[in-house]
């Protein structure tokens, strides 16, 4: 926990310290058009003050911690299940959930700049890390009773689990570009600024289990049960956060209008404050049988809806003396005898990542 922390801290004061060498660095550059003329001769060699460009740009970004809690969630589970089944011989477990990691990221925005070297842009985009696992629960035991009578019991636990993690940003940026070589065909290029994310994460949890149960006595079958039950639920929260971000990448001119680029870029952003819905649907159905009286059954189907925060707490079990973290949405903050260290969920989009850029560049005025 505390070395997920001080990371955090360190990517935050790593991105405010890019932050402020841009400004630094683009106050000097300033400061040598001025002295020089730089400006002024560009400005009368090309009849033009500003210029503008349209930028698209997208790339595949690295999450550095999973997302945060949505992968402390993803190993209480796995912690979970891989001590039943070391621990009891009759339950056997599959587990295909992995760490969210790679993701797409895109973006499209403007560049203004006011000298050649300098520039300021507003962007946004489209960030998505979907992140799905499956696993299982399997219990298969047999035995016999004092009496004479012997069983089977088989029953089998499958667990679908789809998150979908999202933002929309709006970034301000501040751009500076070094031309290499005297061709000018050729450029460094870096930025960084401070956005606002939209962001939204929606989770689909669905399980399903079955079970069957046979007694014989005197080598005849007694009595069987099967059961069988549908356990759906979906969650959709929102929430909003202030980030910060930066790139550096080289580009090369095509043409007087056309650029093609490569980044390395590196974002943090954290969202805290998850709102919003849940819905809850529960079916089942149970059916035994005796020799004597044939088959009987019952049905039982009940939903629910609830609004609330995501929140994520640590499970205490007594038989493995350990704690297992989970998460979701509750109307209250989750409190018990066994629930340790409930706090709001924090889920964040912390990435370095490579992008391939396109630029389109207009005079204008």
């Amino acid at each position: 926990m505390k070395k997920e922390k001080i990371k955090a801290k360190v990517i935050e004061l790593v991105s405010l310290f890019l932050v402020f060498s841009l400004v630094v660095l683009s106050g000097n550059l300033v400061a040598k058009e001025q002295k020089y003329g730089v400006a002024k001769k560009s400005a009368e060699s090309s009849g033009k003050k500003i210029k503008i460009s349209f930028k698209l740009s997208g790339g595949l970004g690295y999450l550095l911690n999973g997302a945060g809690d949505l992968n402390k969630a993803r190993q209480g589970t796995e912690d979970a299940l891989s001590y039943i089944e070391a621990e009891y011989n009759y339950y056997s477990t599959t587990f295909d959930w992995k760490r969210l990691s790679i993701h797409p990221d895109l973006r499209a925005g403007l560049i203004i700049n006011f000298t050649p070297n300098i520039g300021i842009g507003i962007s946004s985009g489209f960030i998505t890390a979907p992140n799905e696992g499956k696993y299982s629960l399997n219990y298969n035991n047999s035995g016999s009773y004092w009496w004479g009578e012997t069983y089977t019991n088989d029953e089998k636990v499958n667990v679908t689990r789809d998150y979908r993690l999202t933002a929309i940003p709006l970034n301000f940026d501040l751009y500076f570009f070094l031309p290499i070589g005297k061709s000018g065909k050729f450029n460094f290029f870096g930025h960084a600024g401070v956005g606002y994310y939209l962001g939204k994460l929606s989770h689909d949890f669905v399980s399903k289990g079955t079970g069957n149960y046979e007694s014989f006595y005197d080598g005849s079958l007694s009595y069987q049960s099967e059961s069988d039950y549908n356990s759906t639920t979906t969650e959709s929260t929102k929430c909003n956060s202030m980030g910060f971000h930066g790139g550096l990448g080289l580009e090369m001119k095509m043409s007087s209008i056309l650029s093609l680029g490569v980044e390395l870029f590196g974002r943090y952003v954290d969202f805290k404050n998850w709102e919003g819905d849940a819905s809850y649907f529960y079916d089942s159905k149970y059916r035994y049988w005796y020799s004597w009286s044939g088959w009987n059954e019952s049905t039982y189907s009940n939903e629910d809806d609830e609004h609330g925060s995501l929140w994520t707490y640590d499970m205490h079990d007594d038989d493995s003396n350990r704690d297992y973290t989970f998460m979701g949405l509750k109307e209250e903050k989750p409190n018990g005898t066994y629930i340790k260290n409930a706090r709001k969920a924090s889920i964040n989009l912390n990435t370095f990542g490579l992008s391939f850029s396109i630029r389109f560049h207009f005079d204008l005025f």
